[in-house]
This record gives structure tokens, C-alpha cells and sequence, in this order.
């Protein structure tokens, strides 16, 4: 029988036996499998010499000279007799005898025990190591010439049925040094333990088998139930220094599983000296497994395999693996008791196929100072890595690190599991490169969750091998598990009870998200930590703009001066890089800060939403206005300019503002500007207080200026007119609008013109815009059609902001919100000293009304007045501000305003600036609207002003060409 000298051909034939053993009924596969053996004898062995069998099947074993029994005939007797039969050896003469057969032994096809202990002098194993075992018969391919049909095998089992061989040094064979193939019909439960296999006697220095030390071959659907070592220390092996670089095929390994299962490897050196002392490195993996279904490698302290000095892998499960294989508690890279490291060259571990288990909880490997990876998952799908220490000496806290990345993912590796739930995760330390890699477009689904990382030479976390990824809006890319991004850290404040970490997340609407929390001692280079300590998850959802806000109380109490780390995990177990790092803080003091320092978001109709986190003590109210600045990006055609003021209510810890972003069709650099935190009250501003915001061109328009498109007109005016993003349904409504018309260029003109009007007449716009440009016209007199009093644009901006915060009109609750925005709004200014100073207290109810009317140059109707004085009732905060509200809502000054206000909102909403600027410099284009419309009673369509703005050069050339 020829082993491993055509695998490829050898796999197709193994498999199609599977199948056809597989599809035979349950009754057809019991009657062909062999029945118990029968009489069993024992042969002596007491001859070096190398003679066959003078009678075969006499159960006498002897050659031609009478009295000698050799290796060869009591194999080939052992083979003619029925029952299982035993070979022990009693050689002559002190020390090692070496059996060097000329040519091939037989194949084992009957149930044998071969024995070297039995040898006078022999012992096996009784200690931990195994340096005081004393094996005395060597079998030796020495003087075997290679045969290119192959079959030059130390020992080659055939018909296992319980087969054991033990206590021998098998050695320099052409091909591998024990052989077992069980197949369709045969049953193999073989047990090869004890043994020194590639080495010399004293298990020290290298007597390579060319192609394997053990090779374990099987079909699917064959209980193999092979075993290589054992739980005891007599049962180990030493199987270590095969491959000359002489094989046909592939580096040659210390234990080859070919097909069939289970398999169980326990308790052997592979790779090592028999001291376990040193490297002896079989050429190739330390334990290499194709087409194996449930071998267990290890499984036990007591099975406990050290693979260590490996010229490949440690452990390698390869292409077609049928997979439920398990690795637990084995040593793999690293001397016996786990201190110093004994390198295989490669990976300590490859899968490359499929639901593999490498550790589990309380049973998992050391997988450590290997030369490449210390886990490296090649295309393999659905594995699980977990409970593992990987970078560390067996304490988990010693360096001892792999020398690339602790564990590796790519090329298609999709849907493994590194870590899990509570109990499962990994040790994963002093690594040279990442703690966890993974790349490749196609490689996504892996979940990364509960693992401890830490002191790796680069990220936690790195998808796509490249440093830190940057969250891009709503998540929308490709990559290495999808770049999914991590979430944004605002604060972390620690009181005597509890820490809480506030922040946010930026995904895919609508997707369920995992935030995994960590603590560190220090934060990583990069600013993006790895994550020591597992603390603590939540789950939730994010919106239909893919963000959603946490505060979140972590399990256990975090000291001030740690460092808190979080990755994300979305619903198809995409798993983020580590966050920023941000330091726990004491509850003392009391901070506002901008969630990062940067910000990017691509052109298009859009908003960038920007966190403000109050840290330390929030049992007050506390408030900090926001701005936006331009850069190379221009607040007029690259985002709308960004004004307002953040009040914090008792308890909040974060509050968060839009900035909208503009379509346009120029081909541009990335652009960026600045927004800015100023005039905190209730707390001091911390860091970072700045952030730059990059805006990436998008593709040019196909069509022209984006503006001529209907859903992008519609969604310009809901940033110009309202401050907000538009919601779905109403961009749908009123694109239809237009698109109604085909393409009737009139329709398609008046339509525009009758949408964009509707923004102004809206009660949305009216009830917040509108209310704050009545509202300062009654406070202070500010006039829309008086240049030198009235509102501009960036107090407009501002106020609008206030009073728009959060409203749709249409959704569920908007009326209440709105209710209480106007009134805080309110509050705040009857509150103002400007107007306390213009108001005296001392006011009656009609002197006050009447002062109001008159400053906003208004006569009111009797009725208007009589509702703005009951509105004042008893006076104070409330009755003034109730009389304001009274006064701003009235029909008197409704009517005053409304065409002022019509006129103004075509510069502020439709140019971005103040009638006044440039390039008009002076009022005269306003009052000359002004003046038309009234001509026309307030007819917007017969004065073609709303007309003549959206078809202005100023107006088009925001968003391209005019």
C-alpha cells in the first residue's frame, strides 16, 4: 500500500468510497464489517535479522534457521492467524537492537499488539517528560532502497481491529514511518503510543522518515476511532525530525490525518526532542489533517499535546476538511510548561476548512511564540477560536508573543467566531503585529467579541491591514467585515458606585448593534485602543438615519485614569476595530466636549450629525453654543452654515446637532471646514472642543446642476427653509409634485415655484423660523423690512435652530415638542437682561402689551390686544412670556410680517447671506421685492419673486454651472 505519494488521486478515491459506504443501508454496513477475532498467540521476536517465515500460517514463528523468529515473520505469521495476537521482543545482548529490514515489511492486515517494551531493559514513560524512557528496539528503513511505486513504509496497518504498536523507534523510512488506512469495510481503531518516530533512540537527534511520521488514513462514515499517544505518560510519543527535503510531494509532517474520524492525538511531542527541551522539527506542520471529521487534538491536561519546533504549522486542518474538529489544552509553540518559547515556523494553528473548534472555555491552547500567526484562518468558514492564550506564556500576563499577529482572517475566511459569549473569549497579548487581522474584500461575518487584548504591536482590531479604518456615513462600504464601524466615545465618568460611558454609533439604518465595552491601562498608539477587560454590552437598534446615542453603566465600577474601548457588532456578526480611547474621569467636574476630532461624510443631499458629551457631575443644567467655519469647504455651496445653542437639562449627558450638507456637480478635492464649542455655561469646555469635517467629492452629475433634479431641489429647500434633514415621505410628496408634469418644462417651472413657496407657508416653517422672526420683531422691534433693525442671518439661523430642534411636523408627538421648544424659547428671552431693561417689571398688563405692539411697529385690532393682556394675567416670568407669545402669534402682527418675512427668507434661505451683503452691498434689492410683492397683495406668482430667486445665477451657481 503506497501512503501520501499521490494525495490528490487518493482524495478522490477516498471520497467516492465514503459516499458509496454512506448510501449502503444501516444492516449491509453491520454485516460486512469484521466480527470479533477468535485464538489468539503470542510471537517472540529474538532476532535483528531480517528472514521470512519458513512455514506462513503454521502459528509458528520462525525462519529457515531453526529457532529464530524475525520481525518480518511474526508479522506475517500474526497476519495468517485468526485471532489478536501479540509480538513482544527478547533479543539477545544489552542495549539497542536495530531491525533494518531489505526490503518492505508486510502489511498488518489482522489485530496485533507489537510490543517494544517487552524488550529485557526496555521501560516506557513515567514521568511528565519523557527523558527517563529507555526504548531498545529501532526499526530502521536504512537499508531499504525507494521504490517509485512507493510502499517503503516503517509499518503499514492495514486491518487495524484494535491494532497497538508501542515502544519502538521507527526510523529513516523512505516514506512515513507507521501507516493506517481504514476504509469501507475495515475497521481500524488502531493505537500507536510510546514510540520514538523520526528519531534515534535516545530521542535527541534526528533519523528523518522522508514523507510522515504517522499517517492516519480513513473513508467518511468509517469510525476510525485511531488513536496517536495517550492520556498516561507511557503513552506518549515522540514524533519529531521527519522530511529530509526528499519528499515527492509536500513537507513532510509529524501526523498526517487523511479523511475517516474520530482521531485522537493526546499527550505526544511533536516537534521537540524527547526531553521536550529543544526543537526537532518535523519538516513540515507538526499535525496536518485533510477530509478529517472530529479529530480531537489534545482534549485534556492529561492529553495534552506539545507542538512545538515544527518546520510549517503547529496544526493544520486543510482544504476539504469536513471540520467538527476539536484542539483543547494543547501547548502549541512553546516548551512543556508553557514558559519559553519552541517556535514552529509558521502558524501555530491553520484552518482552512470548516467548524473547526480551537479551545472552548477552561480547556483552550497556548498558542504562542510561533513564527507567523498564532491562529491563521485561510478561507476557512464557521470555526470558533475561543478560550485561548495567544501572545502569552501559559499565566496569560508573560510575553510570549506569536511573531505576526495573534490570530489572522482572510481570502474568503467568513463567519468564524474569535471569542464569544461571556467565558469564551481570548487572551490575546504581546503579539508583533495585530492582535486580531482581517483582510480581504470577501472576508466578513466574523464576530471578534469578549476577548482580552492588549500590548500587540499594532491595533486590537485592524480590518483591512492598514491602520485604523475611518467610519465613513451610515456605514454604506466594502471591505474586511464590511469596515463596519466602530462607535464614537464621548465621555467616561467613574463615581464611587458606578461608571458610565456615553457615546454614539454611525451604521447601517434599521440594524441591530452590539457595543462591546473594554478597559485598558493605557490607550494605544494609534488612538484607536485595544480592549483588556471585558466590562460590559449593550444592544439596540439603529434609526432610520443609522445613528442611535448610549449611556451606558458599565458591570463593574472603572477607576478614574483607565481607558475605555468599545467595538461594534452588527446583526451578520461584522465585528468593528476598537474605538478611540477616552479616559474615565472623576464625577467632580463637569466638561462638554465634541465626541471626536474628525469628522468625513461624502457630498450629497445630506447631514452629518455631530455629538456633544457633558462628562463628570450633571445634576445642573448646563449649555454651549456650536458654530460652524468654513475652510476649503464654502458654507454657501458645500454645507449650510451650522449656528445654535445645546442646553443640557439635569441628567443629560449628551445632546447632538446636524450640519447639512450640499449636493453640487463640481469635481473637486476633499474639502473640509471646522464647527466649534464656545460659551459653556454650567460647566468648562473640554477636549475636543474642535473638529475638522472632510466632505469627499462624489461623481459628477449626469445631468447638469443637481438643483434641476426634483428630489434634490425639494431637499435643498427642507436644509434652507427648515434646518433639517427631509423625512421620506414628505421629499416623496412634493418631488411628485413636480414630476407630475413630465416633461412639460411650464409645468415643470410653475411647480417649482409653487413647491418652494410652500416651504415659507408651511407650518412648520412658520411655527419655528417664522415664530422666531415675529417673536424678536414684538422683543426688541426688529423689523424684517428695516435694514438697520432687522434679524440676521446668522441670529436667524441660530434662533431657527432653537425653535426647529427635533421637530417634524407629522410625526407622532410633534406638537408637544414643538409646544415646549417655543416655550424655552420664550423663557429664554423674557430671562434676557436686553429685555428686562426695555420691560421693566414694574409694567401693568396694557402698558406692557401696548409697549410690545409699539415696538414691533404694529397696531393691533382690539381683540388681538385684549388676548395679549389676558394672556399676562397675574404677570411675572410666566404671564410675561405668555403676553409675548400672545403678541407674536397675533393676526395683527401675522399680517405685518408676512411679506417682510417672505422677502427676507428668499436671501437667507434661498443666497445664504443678509439682503445687505455682497453682492448686492445695500438694501435696495430688498426693498424692491418688497415693494412688488405688495404691489401684487402678497401674490408670490404674480410678483415672480419666488421665481426670479430659484432662477438666479446666485441661487444655481451653490450647486454648479448656472
Amino acid at each position: 500500500m503506497k501512503f501520501r505519494t499521490n494525495r490528490i488521486g487518493k482524495l478522490i478515491i477516498l471520497f467516492a468510497l465514503s459516499i458509496a459506504w454512506l448510501i449502503l443501508p444501516h444492516e449491509v454496513r453491520r454485516a460486512i464489517q469484521p466480527t470479533a477475532l477468535a485464538a489468539a498467540t503470542t510471537f517472540t521476536v529474538n532476532v535483528t535479522g531480517d528472514g521470512q517465515d519458513a512455514n506462513p500460517g503454521d502459528g509458528i514463528c520462525q525462519t529457515n534457521v531453526a529457532g529464530n523468529c524475525s520481525l518480518r515473520a511474526a508479522i506475517g505469521e500474526a497476519n495468517a492467524n485468526s485471532g489478536k495476537d501479540t509480538i513482544n521482543f527478547n533479543i539477545p545482548g544489552a542495549g539497542v537492537h536495530t531491525i533494518s529490514p531489505n526490503t518492505p515489511l508486510p502489511a498488518i492486515t489482522q489485530g496485533v499488539i507489537i510490543d517494544g517494551y517487552s524488550q529485557p531493559g526496555a521501560s516506557p514513560n513515567t514521568l511528565p517528560s519523557s527523558d527517563n524512557a529507555v526504548l531498545l528496539i529501532e526499526l530502521s528503513g536504512a537499508n531499504i532502497a525507494p521504490d517509485p511505486n512507493g510502499g517503503e513504509n516503517g509499518l503499514e496497518i492495514l486491518d487495524g481491529n484494535g491494532t497497538t504498536i508501542q515502544g519502538l523507534v521507527v526510523n529513516s523510512f523512505v516514506t512515513v514511518g507507521i501507516g493506517v488506512e481504514s476504509g469501507a469495510g475495515r475497521s481500524s481503531e488502531t493505537t500507536i503510543q510510546g514510540n520514538f518516530i523520526g528519531t534515534d533512540p535516545t530521542g535527541n537527534l534526528a533519523r528523518p522518515n522522508r514523507v510522515d511520521g504517522v499517517f492516519l488514513s480513513g473513508s467518511l462514515g468509517v469510525q476510525s476511532n485511531n488513536r496517536v499517544g495517550g492520556s498516561t505518560p507511557a503513552a506518549r510519543n515522540v514524533i519529531s525530525g521527519n522530511g529530509d527535503g526528499q519528499a515527492p510531494l509536500l513537507p513532510a509532517d509529524g501526523i498526517f490525518i487523511e479523511g475517516g474520524g474520530p482521531t485522537f492525538v493526546e499527550n505526544n511531542f511533536v516537534g521537540l526532542n524527547a526531553a521536550g527541551t529543544a526543537a526537532l522539527p518535523n519538516e513540515g506542520d507538526g499535525v496536518h489533517a485533510t477530509f478529517s471529521i472530529g479529530a480531537i487534538i489534545g482534549g485534556s491536561v492529561a492529553a495534552r499535546n506539545i507542538i512545538s519546533g515544527n518546520g510549517g504549522n503547529g496544526i493544520f486542518f486543510g482544504g476539504g476538511n469536513e471540520g467538527h474538529n476539536l484542539v483543547q489544552q494543547n501547548f502549541i509553540g512553546t516548551n512543556p510548561d508553557g514558559t519559553a518559547a519552541i517556535p514552529n515556523a509558521r502558524a501555530g494553528v491553520q484552518l482552512n476548512g470548516l467548524t473547526d473548534v480551537i479551545g472552548s472555555p477552561n480547556a483552550g491552547n497556548l498558542i504562542s511564540g510561533n513564527g507567523e500567526h498564532g491562529v491563521f484562518i485561510d478561507g476557512g468558514e464557521s470555526n470558533q477560536v475561543q478560550g485561548n492564550y495567544i501572545g502569552t506564556d501559559l499565566t496569560g500576563t508573560t510575553p510570549l508573543g506569536n511573531t505576526l499577529s495573534g490570530v489572522s482572517l482572510a481570502d474568503s475566511a467568513n463567519g468564524n467566531t474569535i471569542g464569544g459569549a461571556i467565558g469564551l473569549g481570548n487572551t490575546i497579548a504581546f503579539n508583533g503585529d495585530r492582535g486580531v487581522n482581517v483582510t480581504g474584500a470577501d472576508t466578513i461575518s466574523n464576530a471578534i467579541l469578549t476577548n482580552s487584548m492588549f500590548s500587540n504591536g499594532n491595533l486590537g482590531i485592524d480590518l483591512g491591514g492598514a491602520g485604523v479604518t475611518q467610519n465613513d456615513p451610515a456605514d454604506g462600504d466594502a471591505g474586511p467585515n464590511n469596515l463596519q464601524n466602530f462607535p464614537v466615545l464621548n465621555s467616561a465618568i467613574t463615581s464611587s458606585a458606578t461608571t458610565i460611558v456615553n457615546g454614539s454609533i454611525d451604521g447601517t439604518p434599521n440594524t441591530a448593534i452590539t457595543v462591546q465595552f473594554f478597559t485598558n491601562a493605557t490607550c494605544d498608539p494609534s488612538g484607536n485602543g485595544e480592549g483588556q477587560t471585558f466590562v460590559g454590552s449593550i444592544n439596540k437598534m439603529t434609526g432610520a438615519d443609522g445613528h442611535f446615542m448610549f449611556s451606558s453603566t458599565m458591570m463593574t465600577n472603572v477607576a478614574a485614569g483607565q481607558f475605555i474601548t468599545t467595538t461594534a457588532t452588527d446583526s451578520g456578526n461584522n465585528t468593528s476595530e476598537f474605538s478611540q480611547c477616552v479616559q474615565v474621569t472623576g464625577s467632580s467636574s463637569s466638561k462638554l466636549q465634541l465626541g471626536q476630532s474628525f469628522y468625513s461624510v461624502f457630498e450629497d443631499c445630506t447631514a452629518l450629525t455631530i455629538t456633544v458629551a457633558r462628562t463628570g457631575d450633571t445634576a445642573n443644567a448646563a449649555s454651549v453654543d456650536y458654530a460652524s467655519q468654513p475652510g476649503t469647504a464654502s458654507d454657501h455651496s458645500d454645507f449650510n452654515t451650522a449656528v445654535g445653542t445645546l442646553n443640557f437639562a439635569p441628567g443629560e449627558t449628551a445632546k447632538s446637532f446636524d450640519v447639512l450638507i450640499t449636493e453640487d456637480s463640481f469635481v473637486e478635492p476633499t474639502e473640509s471646514f471646522t464647527v466649534a464649542l464656545s460659551n459653556s455655561s454650567g460647566a468648562t469646555l473640554g477636549s475636543p472642543a474642535t473638529a475638522t469635517v472632510q466632505i469627499f467629492d462624489d461623481s459628477p452629475e449626469s445631468s447638469g446642476n443637481p438643483i434641476d433634479a426634483a428630489d434634490d431641489f425639494v431637499c435643498q429647500h427642507y436644509h434652507d427653509f427648515l434646518n433639517r434633514e427631509d423625512d421620506s415621505a414628505g421629499l416623496d410628496f412634493w418631488a411628485n409634485q413636480i414630476e407630475a408634469c413630465g416633461n412639460d418644462v411650464q409645468c415643470r417651472e410653475a411647480k417649482r415655484v409653487s413647491v418652494s413657496a410652500a416651504f415659507f407657508l408651511s407650518i412648520e416653517f412658520q411655527e419655528t423660523g417664522g415664530f422666531a422672526i415675529r417673536v424678536q420683531r414684538a422683543a426688541f422691534g426688529k423689523k424684517s423690512d428695516d435694514a438697520t433693525k432687522r434679524l440676521n442671518y446668522l441670529e436667524f439661523i441660530h434662533d431657527a435652530r432653537f425653535v426647529g430642534d427635533g421637530v417634524v411636523v407629522g410625526q407622532p408627538g410633534f406638537a408637544a415638542h414643538l409646544e415646549a421648544n417655543k416655550q424655552a424659547y420664550i423663557n429664554q428671552i423674557v430671562a434676557s437682561a436686553a429685555f428686562t431693561s426695555g420691560y421693566p417689571t414694574t409694567m401693568t398688563a396694557a402698558q406692557y402689551v401696548d409697549a410690545l405692539f409699539s415696538s414691533a411697529a404694529v397696531t393691533p385690532t382690539a381683540s388681538d390686544r385684549q388676548a395679549a393682556i389676558n394672556a399676562f394675567a397675574g404677570g411675572g416670568t410666566a404671564g410675561r412670556g405668555a403676553a409675548l407669545r400672545s403678541v407674536s402669534d397675533s393676526n395683527s402682527l401675522r399680517t405685518a410680517e408676512f411679506s417682510p418675512s417672505f422677502v427676507l427668507m428668499q436671501y437667507f434661505g434661498y443666497l445664504r447671506r443678509n439682503p445687505t451683503d455682497a453682492p448686492d452691498n445695500n438694501d435696495n434689492g430688498y426693498q424692491f421685492w418688497l415693494t412688488k410683492l405688495n404691489n401684487f397683495n402678497g401674490d408670490f406668482q404674480k410678483a415672480e419673486m419666488v421665481k426670479a430667486f430659484i432662477l438666479s445665477g446666485e441661487y444655481r451657481s451653490r450647486f454648479g454651472t448656472p
